[in-house]
């Protein structure tokens, strides 16, 4: 597949509104317009140990750890659109911290936003995620819509 693929670390905010650290894996198709969407999308929760974060369980052999809806998102890079996948339980691994996964996810799109080689500056966002990434989904998304960020996210389909 043909697809550059980017860790960007960045500055968030936990639930209590002190500075983290926090992480998002970036996957920019080589053939992609300018601007093609992005998606970002908050995995599924199957454990809260820091090898189960999608920026590791992403490259993992394990088959316990592995992130099995992963090549579904070959749908949406093969129509050119740019994927990030935060590791929205933050630096502690904090299942059921719904603000602090929608923190994450929003301020993960600014990174990508911000990225030169994902080329997504003016691009129009997506979010999906399910189990406890629906959490931080629906999170994102009513957080968006009262900010700044209400005219870049276009769409939301958090699943719990």
């Amino acid at each position: 597949f043909d697809v550059r693929t980017y860790q960007l670390s960045f500055r968030s905010s936990d639930s209590l509104g002190q500075p983290i650290a926090a992480v998002t894996t970036v996957m920019v198709p080589n053939r992609k317009m300018v601007n093609a969407p992005l998606l970002s999308f908050q995995h599924v929760v199957n454990a809260t140990g820091l090898q189960c974060a999608p920026s590791q369980a992403l490259w993992t052999t394990d088959p316990n750890l592995a992130i099995r809806e992963a090549p579904g998102l070959n749908v949406v890079l093969q129509r050119g659109w740019t994927v990030a996948i935060p590791d929205h339980l933050g630096p502690r691994s904090a299942y059921g911290a719904a603000r602090l996964g929608g923190q994450i996810t929003l301020d993960g799109i600014r990174a990508v936003q911000q990225f030169k080689p994902a080329a997504v500056q003016h691009s129009r966002v997506g979010l999906a995620g399910y189990s406890g990434g629906g959490m931080a989904t629906a999170w994102a998304a009513a957080t968006s819509a009262r900010g700044a960020s209400a005219r870049t996210v276009a769409a939301n389909a958090p699943s719990t």
